[in-house]
């Protein structure tokens, strides 16, 4: 008698059929354990927000990240703006940054945004007064220039920064400057004493050095920045036909630092400067010779007044006192003297430059 054949399905085949199900659960369960740290840092990201480019989070105070955010000027102070444009704007490099807004404001009576970047250069100058241009009906604009930034080789742009994230905010995820401000901010929150762009020397090593590196670096290679000058006319007619008011200031400096453009052989650049920056618009030049810029305790270094020479200033560009030395595009040797500050002169009041 034949034997009867039961034929069971293998074990195999049962495997391979159930295979698909679990293979699916294996490749999501690596999927997540990959996808897991980067979910992870996207949200410290945004929960830091260094640059409050989400401004979401109040998980760290301004307080703690405005300083911090000195690694990348145009980050913070772009983003601000496009918040909370304003029509009174202050355009330079860290000297210009040194003007408190604040003060000018209570002086000249109506808001100012400081929207100088420490290390700017003319390009970025000329890019910032653009994008607050295009955001607001600007009134009064006041750029701060001095000559070491009147070079064409002085290149650099990180307002575009910016501008690339503002075109693609996952670009913020993976920029240095965040990454570097996230890792500061935690570390400030926890008790870690952060500085940004402070030397790490004495004064007068640091005195020093800006003489002789710093200075060195700016003056020993010069050409003639005509396409910013260009650039700057273009700001100039432009406020011309807007009914804004633009005025340029070159900030004091120390006698020792403008020693070193005739070390450099540049004088006959820098009085084209000031004859470029005279024929654009009012300009208010502090740069020169005299009983301010001559003493050591008015200055944090050769490029950096104090805070006291900062008010003056204040009170002599926004409050009309004349209280510091000025000087005339027509004589370099005359200048406005102050009524408080220094010692009166006799020669009349004028700020050099043709009106808006």
């Amino acid at each position: 008698m034949p034997k009867e054949l039961v034929v069971e399905p293998a074990r195999q085949e049962r495997g391979r059929e159930s295979a698909p199900g679990g293979d699916l659960r294996k490749f999501l369960k690596r999927l997540s354990i990959f996808v897991a740290p980067f979910l992870v840092y996207a949200v410290v990201i945004v929960l830091v927000d260094p640059y409050n480019l989400f401004n979401v989070s109040p998980l760290i105070p301004d307080q703690v990240k405005k300083p911090i955010s000195n690694l990348n000027y145009p980050l913070w102070k772009m983003s601000e703006f496009r918040r909370r444009p304003m029509p009174n704007v202050l355009l330079g490099d860290s000297r210009m940054g040194a003007i408190r807004a604040e003060r000018v404001s209570q002086v000249a009576g109506e808001d100012y945004y400081n929207f100088a970047y420490g290390g700017a250069t003319l390009q970025e100058i000329v890019h910032t007064f653009w994008f607050a241009d295009s955001l607001t009906r600007l009134r009064n604009v006041y750029i701060g220039i001095n000559f070491n930034l009147y070079n064409a080789l002085e290149r650099g742009d990180r307002t575009e920064d910016y501008s690339s994230i503002a075109r693609n905010p996952l670009r913020y995820f993976v920029h240095p400057s965040v990454l570097e401000a996230t890792w500061y901010d935690i570390g400030a929150v926890l008790g870690a004493n952060v500085k940004i762009g402070v030397p790490n020397m004495t004064r007068d090593r640091f005195w020093r050095h800006q003489l002789e590196v710093t200075a060195r670096q700016m003056y020993r290679r010069y050409e003639y920045p005509e396409k910013d000058w260009r650039e700057l006319g273009r700001i100039a007619d432009h406020c011309r036909s807007q009914g804004i008011r633009v005025a340029f200031i070159i900030f004091p400096t120390h006698t020792d630092l403008q020693a070193r453009v005739a070390d450099f052989g540049l004088q006959a650049e820098q009085e084209h400067f000031r004859r470029d920056l005279t024929n654009l618009a009012p300009t208010f030049d502090y740069d020169f010779p005299n009983h301010v810029t001559q003493n050591q305790e008015n200055f944090k270094d050769p490029f950096h007044f104090r805070e006291e020479i900062m008010e003056l200033l204040v009170q002599d560009v926004w409050g009309g006192k004349c209280v510091l030395p000025r000087r005339r595009p027509d004589d370099e040797h005359a200048i406005v003297s102050g009524e408080s500050a220094v010692p009166r002169s006799s020669a009349p009041e004028q700020v050099s430059g043709k009106s808006p």
